[in-house]
């Protein structure tokens, strides 16, 4: 159940419904105008989700903690959906996909879209792997979106979607694969610092050699690809963030109560959303089982730039963007048009830009 009351304007006009209370499991709570929740349940010290964080936290001070990830927070799929072949993708067909049947890469099919100018590279990171990653042109292209995507998919299953971005909205768009994914390094070995890694490499490959400015970047995660999303929204100025199905935390997917990080926490976008540089727009399911809206509204109050949320009614956890396909792309332009306006507005309240192209590069820089 969600409540709401009459709402807010935001600084620039945009209407906010003012989410009051939320029902988790079979409690509702009161949220407070930050979005957090008023008088939270008091656990039990032997309560599950206590219990599995506690073992968790010991987990970590014996080294462990990338192997319980590797478990639950990622889910590589394997076989891979794609494969590179003479500096192409290879694809498995949607139909193929759809039937859930199993599949080879005999089966795969050559990406090719006579609208887009398509490339596929292997990037080289910071830890010394490398990740793959496709880069569609659309010719009437002013912005370019980076892609972070869910831990079940790949690059391979999300380029029918990026093709559709892609010519739907005239953009660019740049997916790539985590280590551990895909033809990325290390297949099935993926970790949150790597993670990080492969979002730093991604980014510094549009920006150094593709040659984007940093200024008609777009930062999109979904789902576990908040994180890295939330972490380059923290160290670079871009057009903007947009968070689909985030998380607060991986900890606060098992106990969204915490008021505070846990030392051992992964993915602590919670904490750098709130150091982002850039406005944020935040699409989140009331319906989502996988990660409650609560996440939803915590990231999107703990923004220190955004505008006015999607919350949508009947939306879960992995189809808004199927489901409502329409309003989806139609809120998304208008979206990349407000940050845009914001982009281009120095005296906006929302937005403060100072310097060049080179103000889009680190802080510390």
């Amino acid at each position: 159940m969600i409540a709401h009351n009459r709402g807010f304007s935001t600084e620039r006009g945009d209407h906010v419904p003012e989410i009051e209370m939320i029902s988790m499991g079979d409690e509702t709570y009161r949220l407070d105008e930050n979005g957090a929740l008023i008088d939270p349940p008091k656990e039990p010290c032997c309560g599950t989700a206590n219990c599995v964080l506690c073992a968790f936290g010991c987990a970590t001070c014996c080294c462990l903690r990338d192997i319980i990830c590797k478990r639950m927070v990622f889910a590589p799929p394997s076989p891979a959906f794609y494969s590179f072949k003479n500096n192409s993708m290879y694809r498995i067909p949607l139909d193929v996909y759809n039937n859930d049947d199993e599949f080879s890469s005999d089966q795969f099919e050559k990406l090719e879209n006579k609208n887009l100018s398509i490339s596929v590279h292997m990037v080289q990171t910071s830890r010394k792997g490398q990740i793959a990653s496709v880069f569609m042109q659309h010719p009437k292209a002013t912005k370019t979106i980076l892609f972070s995507h869910g831990n079940a998919a790949d690059i391979g299953i999300m380029s029918w979607h990026f093709e559709l971005m892609a010519e739907t909205l005239k953009v660019n768009i740049y997916g790539y694969d985590y280590t551990g994914y895909g033809e990325s390094s290390n297949p099935g070995n993926p970790s949150p610092a790597n993670v990080y890694a492969d979002a730093e490499a991604a980014y510094s490959h549009l920006v150094d050699e593709l040659k984007i400015d940093p200024f008609t970047i777009v930062f999109y995660g979904q789902s576990l690809g908040s994180g890295p999303s939330t972490y380059l929204g923290k160290k670079y100025s871009v057009s903007g963030v947009i968070i689909h199905s985030g998380l607060m935390s991986a900890v606060r997917v098992l106990n969204p109560y915490l008021t505070r990080t846990p030392w051992y926490d992964v993915f602590p976008n919670i904490d750098n959303i709130k150091s982002c540089r850039s406005p944020v727009w935040v699409i989140h399911g009331y319906m989502d089982q996988i990660i409650n809206i609560y996440h939803g509204i915590r990231l999107y109050k703990s923004a220190p730039k955004s505008i006015s949320p999607w919350f949508v009614k009947d939306g879960d956890h992995n189809e808004i963007e199927m489901r409502f396909e329409t309003e989806y792309f139609l809120r998304l332009k208008m979206a990349l048009g407000k940050f845009e306006r914001l982009s281009k507005d120095n005296k906006s309240p929302l937005m403060e830009i100072k310097g060049g192209r080179g103000a889009g590069r680190k802080a510390n820089e």
